[in-house]
């Protein structure tokens, strides 16, 4: 993010990683909806919170050899779109 803004200046990186996020954003909860994860996602990080309170640790909210990759998302290529959506909407000027 620091090299984007480096160099598309600070309005034209702000506004691509704004895009990003956005795009990524958009991508989590069309997963969400179209896989139907939403209610199982809500009550692992209910379980989470509950977990870390109760032990008073840090545990990591999710790990990737026990739930594989279903729900993520990747920030590469959510960067990516964001800037070419900049793009297209004249936003690198």
């Amino acid at each position: 993010m620091a090299l984007t803004c480096g160099f598309l200046g600070i309005r034209a990186g702000l506004f691509t990683i704004a895009a990003g996020f956005v795009i990524g954003a958009l991508w989590s909860l069309g997963k969400l909806c179209f896989q139907r994860q939403g209610l199982q996602r809500m009550a692992h990080l209910y379980a989470w919170i509950r977990q870390t309170i109760q032990t008073r640790q840090r545990i990591p909210y999710y790990k990737i050899e026990e739930e594989g990759y279903q729900a993520t998302v990747p920030l590469a290529v959510c960067m990516a779109g964001g800037f070419l959506a900049a793009a297209c909407l004249g936003g690198l000027r």
